[in-house]
């Protein structure tokens, strides 16, 4: 089914896209490291449920937004969260990034590699102040 602005939906009404998908996944991702006590699986089942709250939503753009903070007080029901301080996101994208990187490095110049590796040490052909 088509609606009138030309987005594909099923019988339900429900758009999902796949950049809704990827905020949802990302959710479930923050909200397992703000709760390491609980199972990924429950904190999975527990975003999925809310976002099936909004299966009749005409306007999907805040629905990730939206669940995960319902999710979020949910959760907070069962167990504490982690400080934010004490969370590590980087280290949950750490293999997206790293992925990324190794693709990107085989386009770069390897002097832009050595240069970006934050190193403090001079690139070939650099003059020193010695």
């Amino acid at each position: 089914m088509v609606t009138s602005l030309g987005l594909e939906s099923d019988d339900n009404g429900e758009m999902d896209t796949p950049s809704e998908e990827a905020a949802v996944e990302k959710v479930v991702d923050r909200l397992a490291a703000r709760f390491p006590t609980l199972d990924h699986e429950h904190v999975e089942d527990v975003v999925e449920t809310e976002v099936h709250e909004f299966d009749d939503a005409r306007v999907r753009d805040y629905v990730p937004v939206i669940v995960e903070h319902q999710a979020m007080d949910r959760l907070r029901e069962e167990a504490d969260p982690v400080p934010l301080a004490d969370v590590d996101f980087a280290a949950q994208t750490a293999g997206e990034a790293e992925e990324s990187a190794v693709e990107a490095d085989t386009e770069r110049d390897p002097y832009e590699i050595e240069g970006s590796s934050g190193s403090a040490e001079l690139l070939n052909g650099d003059i020193s102040n010695n």
